[in-house]
């Protein structure tokens, strides 16, 4: 006498064979897409868009920062010996708090 429980399983196979069976359908038609070169063309159009947004923006902040790095290099060139005593005072106290860990 067969177990009770022997009749569900069937279903579920069946369902999973259906499932099986339209993974298969899904990646044959991604496959298609892919060798179609849509979605390549598409990809590239994206990268080529996303590459110049960040040219851009890279120039922009590049035109903003100028002023204030020439300023610091003025800075520095006025006064050495103070710009030279702050970077050792700051990477002292730097140190001493990375010690007390």
């Amino acid at each position: 006498m067969p177990p009770k429980h022997e009749p569900e399983v069937q279903p579920d196979t069946k369902a999973l064979k259906d499932d099986i069976a339209a993974l298969r359908r899904d990646f044959a038609s991604l496959a298609e897409t892919l060798r179609s070169g849509e979605a390549g063309q598409h990809l590239e159009q994206t990268l080529a868009d996303i590459a110049s947004e960040a040219k851009i923006l890279y120039e922009r902040i590049s035109n903003q920062t100028k002023p204030v790095i020439e300023n610091v290099e003025k800075a520095v060139e006025d006064r050495p010996v103070i710009w030279i005593a702050a970077a050792f005072l700051l990477g002292f106290i730097g140190s001493r708090l990375l010690d007390r860990r």
